[in-house]
């Protein structure tokens, strides 16, 4: 329990309040101790002036509409449902009467751990809260835990271990090549795309596409790259299954191992949520659970296509589909500009009816907050509001950007950092060296542009 008068201090940094589960952003807060574990903690507004009672849910509860109760009726005759849920619908609130209407046990299964943190806070006992990686780590993920900090190898490095050599051809009478640090990249590419895949075995069809290796309609030299890198492919995937491998380790390796084993999904029905953002590998691995699934999501918000998701509420074949429309977060203003942008899209099936707050729409040079997809995509929109001479801060759990940023600072400085993603590189030159020239060097190229554009030298 929370003694709300120790709560008097502002927050200096963030978190997340214990109370209501939001995320405080540092000063917008309180700071104090927690009366049962005697620990400084951080909580919201709210909370700390006793507005909302921290025992208690945080979320006002509302009757069901007849789209939720149809749902709910479905879900009972123990057959598998496809949910399409809109922006604000209500979706957490059915998953919730769903996983209460019931005294069977269930998994509810989510990609991103920060929304499995908020269902676990709202479930009953009954119903278990887990991402898709954390079952796999607990199964087989907890083997290879030392493995999961390993430090980012340059491309020519895991050429080197390979075996890989360059790759030379002809066209228009000019010789061509890859040097055998792209080879070795597009080979870490191919594994990639092997784990995301419901694939048994990875092969050189994994390995993404080389421009300008064959004429158009022609695959004579993929096919004999292919031929050349398999056993590149081979090498590379028995050492991602070894505790002792020297490759870099992610978690979408231990989650392949364990799918491609007994993976077993516990519980007698399975909620799996924002299902539209499923990679083949769990959508096989919940299909082969053979139990009731409630696949939930929407198919216009999908954010994870760039590793592998597909949409899984159009290849599910699920018994059952049902459709969640009414949404509470906003008003008919902004339902109406949804609608309009849906009218183009010719798979979307869903069309939405605001019943939230009066709401209007239209334009403004001065945004009171950014919504924004990517690490890098937060960080320049808070460098360019700055550069403007606006106050702008970042909100959310930001550790990893702060640590990427120092890192860089380090680097930039002279210095080396140990930070497992520059770790490799002893300059920042060479950092956008290997951006330049490197085809790994992809997910860093963003965050170098970025620096090259607001570092003030």
């Amino acid at each position: 329990m929370f003694n709300t008068e120790k709560f008097s201090r502002p927050n200096k940094f963030g978190g997340t309040c214990p109370g209501c589960s939001s995320y405080v952003i540092a000063g917008a807060g309180h700071l104090g101790r927690n009366d049962e574990s005697d620990k400084w903690t951080v909580v919201c507004t709210a909370c700390a002036t006793g507005e909302a009672v921290p025992e208690a849910a945080a979320e006002k509860t509302y009757p069901l509409t007849e789209e939720q109760e149809h749902v709910l009726d479905l879900f009972k005759t123990g057959e598998s449902i496809a949910v399409q849920a809109g922006a604000g619908t209500g979706k957490t609130t059915t998953l919730m009467a769903i996983a209460n209407a019931t005294s069977r046990t269930g998994q509810y299964i989510a990609f991103n751990k920060d929304i499995v943190t908020a269902a676990e806070r709202k479930l009953p006992r009954n119903v278990s809260a887990n991402t898709a990686h954390s079952l796999a780590f607990r199964a087989i993920g907890k083997q290879y835990v030392e493995r999961l900090d390993s430090k980012r190898m340059k491309s020519k490095e895991i050429a080197k271990w390979l075996g890989v050599k360059v790759f030379v051809w002809q066209f228009a009478g000019e010789s061509h090549s890859l040097a055998p640090g792209a080879l070795a990249a597009y080979v870490q590419q191919g594994i990639k795309k092997f784990c995301n895949s419901a694939d048994l075995v990875p092969t050189a069809a994994h390995l993404p596409r080389i421009n300008g290796l064959d004429k158009e309609g022609e695959t004579t030299r993929r096919d004999r790259l292919h031929t050349i890198l398999q056993p590149a492919i081979d090498r590379a995937w028995e050492d991602i299954n070894s505790v002792n491998g020297v490759l870099p380790f992610t978690p979408d390796h231990y989650l392949k191992i364990w799918a491609l084993g007994n993976a077993v999904v516990p519980g007698d029905f399975i909620l799996m949520d924002e299902a539209q953002d499923l990679s083949p590998v769990m959508i096989d691995v919940v299909r082969r659970q053979n139990k009731q699934v409630v696949w939930v999501g929407d198919s216009q918000q999908q954010i994870y296509d760039w590793r592998g998701a597909v949409n899984a509420l159009d290849n599910i074949g699920a018994e059952n589909t049902a459709y969640l429309t009414h949404s509470f977060r906003f008003g008919a203003g902004i339902a109406d500009v949804a609608n309009r942008i849906l009218d183009t899209i010719e798979s979307a099936k869903l069309r939405l009816v605001g019943r939230g707050v009066e709401s209007t729409t239209g334009f403004t040079s001065k945004p009171d907050a950014v919504i924004c997809r990517t690490n890098a995509g937060a960080i320049g929109a808070v460098l360019s509001a700055r550069s403007n001479g606006l106050k702008a801060v970042l909100v959310g759990k930001n550790t990893e950007i702060a640590a990427f940023v120092k890192a860089v600072i380090t680097l930039q400085s002279g210095r080396r950092t140990e930070h497992f993603d520059l770790a490799c590189f002893e300059t920042w030159d060479e950092v956008e060296d290997f951006v330049k020239n490197d085809p790994s060097g992809e997910d860093l190229a963003m965050w170098v542009n970025l620096f090259k554009r607001y570092t003030p030298y």
